[in-house]
């Protein structure tokens, strides 16, 4: 069976249309359209038929249908096995931090990430915060606070039921990741040995091993990092490096996408390709507004190339 995780993202301005999950054995998810990404611990959770609740839940929205008591059983681990939700997330860095954290410390090391179009999960979705918040002072959990915590963190969104096929856009092998990602994620002094898996991580600028892992000083070691950088290295990551990591999340869906529908797989590609710039340093990246034009530009020359090379193919 495979086990999925939910992430979702810290650092956006609006709204992420970008869902992301991991999972072992079977690809992890991202998610895009609305703000949500999606998780689970096994694979019948996307695609199944869905019933008279589901149609119920969307109609009314698992906002205002699900109760302080259903989402502290999902956040509790020893009955999270009882619970209808599909944890997820809107964070790609999160994503990435909690699948090189499970890989390097788990069994299990076919670990994917899942891109999940949030749009077709409407009224069937909501964070984990918004359920937390239901709760009363009274009947909270001795773990709340931690429980908050980690919902903060994460961008947690949990999905009722299931995720429909036709939501998952891409699931992506963590190891074709990680040489992809900018360069303030990467320790400059290592050359990566494609041939064995443990050598890619060296690469990485934190510690995945770190026995008490904290995201939040990741996000900080992260950003510091960024801001070190000359300010054309910041412009390279911000711009070229940006849509390289979004085009590996979304490479097999654009390319099944961008004949039929150019505007729909530039703008998507676009559109995480700005979550990836801003994530560092939103306010470096306010000052740089020429950025965007530059990430507009790299992704239409990507996509009217790959339309023209398979427009060749077919024709």
């Amino acid at each position: 069976m495979a086990l999925i995780i939910p992430l979702i993202t810290l650092f956006r301005t609006t709204p992420s249309c970008f869902g992301y999950i991991l999972r072992s054995n079977a690809p992890h998810s991202l998610m895009l359209p609305s703000p949500t990404l999606l998780a689970r611990s096994t694979t019948s959770n996307i695609e199944r038929p869905q019933s008279d609740f589901d149609s119920h839940l969307q109609a009314k929205s698992v906002a205002s249908t699900s109760s302080y008591a259903d989402v502290a059983q999902h956040m509790d681990w020893t009955q999270r096995h009882m619970s209808p939700y599909i944890s997820t997330t809107f964070s790609f860095a999160w994503a990435i931090w909690e699948a090189s954290r499970r890989y390097r410390v788990g069994l299990k090391h076919d670990i994917e990430i899942a891109i999940i179009d949030a749009r077709q999960l409407a009224g069937r979705a909501a964070t984990a915060l918004e359920l937390l918040r239901k709760g009363t002072p009274n009947e909270r959990h001795l773990d709340y606070w931690k429980w908050y915590r980690f919902a903060l963190e994460s961008q947690d969104v949990l999905v009722h039921g299931s995720i429909p096929g036709s939501a998952v856009l891409a699931s992506v092998p963590l190891l074709s990741i990680i040489d992809k990602l900018p360069s303030y994620f990467l320790r400059q002094d290592t050359v990566v040995d494609k041939r064995s898996s443990l050598s890619q991580f060296n690469i990485l600028s934190w510690d995945t091993m770190d026995r008490k892992p904290s995201f939040r000083q990741f996000c900080q070691d992260m950003s510091d990092q960024f801001l070190h950088l000359p300010t054309e290295h910041r412009l390279r990551d911000a711009t070229g490096s940006s849509v390289r990591l979004a085009m590996t999340f979304l490479r097999p869906w654009f390319h099944s996408v961008v004949v039929d529908d150019f505007t729909e797989a530039t703008e998507t590609v676009c559109s995480l390709a700005f979550i990836i710039a801003q994530w560092p340093a939103q306010w470096w990246s306010r000052d740089h507004t020429e950025m965007w034009d530059v990430i507009r530009s790299l992704v239409q020359s990507v996509g009217e190339e790959v339309r023209e090379k398979q427009k060749g193919v077919g024709g």
